[in-house]
């Protein structure tokens, strides 16, 4: 058996790019277009698919656990799955908070007790709305933690159909399923960049 190298992402990714994957049930019916699902093309050629799990907040009672044994459960032998704990960049919190930065009014110039206090509080909020927003724009993006599912398809019908209802599946344990669309398993088409926050959220660029 050959030894296996531990955390290295470069057997993975090379510059093969993506595939748009339609199951059968869409094909037959001539719309492919609305299919969901955007695979890895690894350096064997393999097809990989990734889907984000997340819990659902309207249920209480989610029960990672079990979801992931029954999923394991139900796949045939010779699959492979891998379940990735990732610290991914989340710009979407800063950008809204830049935006209400942004359109925030400083405020008119008001009297108070016969003197203009309030021309002095609004050069204040001026000054505290340029000082905002130069640090939005200076600081880091911020981390989310994410759960993101990657499962390796054997073949085009068999293990689609599988990976097709693995929301059903999961759904009942309370955690939601959404498959990763190309610009978030491929961002800007750049494999680097996959490499780097996908399969080794350390690999120094």
């Amino acid at each position: 058996m050959a030894k296996a190298t531990i955390g290295q992402s470069q057997d993975f990714v090379l510059d093969q790019g993506l595939r748009h994957i339609v199951p059968m049930s869409l094909r037959e019916v001539g719309i492919n277009s609305l299919s969901p699902y955007w695979a890895l093309v690894d350096a064997k050629g393999n097809l990989r698919v990734f889907a984000e799990l997340t819990a659902d907040s309207d249920r209480p009672d989610v029960r990672p656990r079990q979801a992931y044994h029954a999923m394991l459960s139900s796949m045939f032998p010779g699959w492979t799955v891998r379940v990735l704990q990732l610290f991914w960049p989340d710009p979407v919190p800063r950008q809204v908070f830049q935006c209400q930065v942004e359109t925030c009014r400083v405020g008119a110039a008001r009297k108070m007790n016969g003197e203009n206090a309030g021309a002095t509080m609004s050069e204040g909020r001026a000054l505290l709305r340029e000082g905002l927003l130069l640090f939005v724009q200076s600081a880091p993006l911020p981390f989310a933690r994410r759960t993101i599912l990657e499962f390796v398809l054997v073949d085009q019908n068999e293990s689609l159909a599988w990976w097709e209802g693995v929301s059903g599946m999961l759904q009942e344990f309370g955690l939601c399923v959404r498959s990763l669309s190309a610009e978030e398993i491929l961002p800007s088409r750049c494999c680097a960049e996959l490499a780097r926050w996908v399969f080794n959220p350390n690999l120094e660029g």
